[in-house]
């Protein structure tokens, strides 16, 4: 596998490293050489990964990715500090279920901030030159809720939709500079947002509140590790060719 995903020695970036897929990727991009630089707002659960990863050359900056106006400063210290960048991932992003009735602007903009505006800046001041190697893979977690419609999920679903929007335009825009970007799409994954989204789900039982969750979901639940695969193959140059593309990890979830 290492072999075939050729990640030795190359630099990458990912926000909401702390936790969940963020988490694994930077797990699994260590494993294969990589060095893994990771974003969150939680200092102590940053460390918490970074005893996780193997090798040297890993580095955290604990960081809220919603301070637009301060990631043009971040962006520039970690390319000072570990040098220009062959990938970022943004796995960072907040959930909000609520039906329209309860939102507010001040919600809504909340969760544009981290799950879209701070993709389509970090994407802007990553590519510019010198931030960044020959290869440069951009790759944003989004989610099926982006194509398929749940109730309480339309915040959420809209600002993932953005991102897929806004990837495929980018692919073309920057293709010519060898700029890939993509994104993919997890249905429901064992990770810390599902735990909290699941408790809401009060007076059901663990597995009932899974197949509620999910019921099309026929290959299962995701592990974090499973999407982390379909992000390190987006990374890789052994998707060289691949841009501009939705990737499903759904168990099945867009077939139905």
């Amino acid at each position: 596998m290492s072999d075939f995903m050729q990640m030795e020695g190359k630099n990458v970036l990912i926000s909401g490293g702390s936790s969940g897929i963020g988490a694994a990727t930077a797990v699994r991009l260590s494993e294969l050489g990589a060095h893994v630089v990771i974003l969150g707002r939680r200092e102590e659960k940053l460390r918490e990964t970074m005893s996780k990863l193997s090798g040297s050359g890993h580095a955290y900056y604990a960081v809220d990715m919603s301070d637009i106006v301060g990631l043009e400063g971040l962006a520039k210290k970690i390319v000072e500090d570990t040098g220009p960048l062959d990938g970022y991932v943004h796995s960072a992003g907040i959930v909000n279920n609520l039906p329209l009735r309860s939102y507010s602007f001040e919600r809504l903009h909340q969760i544009m901030l981290t799950n879209f505006y701070a993709y389509f800046e970090m994407s802007r001041l990553l590519t510019k030159k010198g931030r960044y190697r020959d290869g440069l893979s951009i790759v944003g977690v989004s989610s099926v809720a982006a194509t398929n419609g749940a109730s309480a999920q339309a915040a959420y679903g809209a600002s993932k939709a953005a991102m897929n929007g806004a990837m495929r335009c980018l692919a073309k825009e920057l293709g010519e500079k060898g700029i890939r970007f993509n994104t993919v799409l997890p249905a429901a994954t064992e990770t810390a947002m599902y735990s909290d989204y699941m408790a809401l789900k009060a007076g059901m039982q663990e597995t009932e509140m899974k197949m509620a969750a999910s019921p099309r979901q026929y290959l299962g639940m995701n592990d974090p590790g499973d999407v982390a695969n379909a992000i390190i193959f987006l990374l890789s140059p052994a998707s060289r060719k691949i841009t501009g593309v939705q990737l499903p990890v759904d168990g099945g979830y867009a077939s139905c």
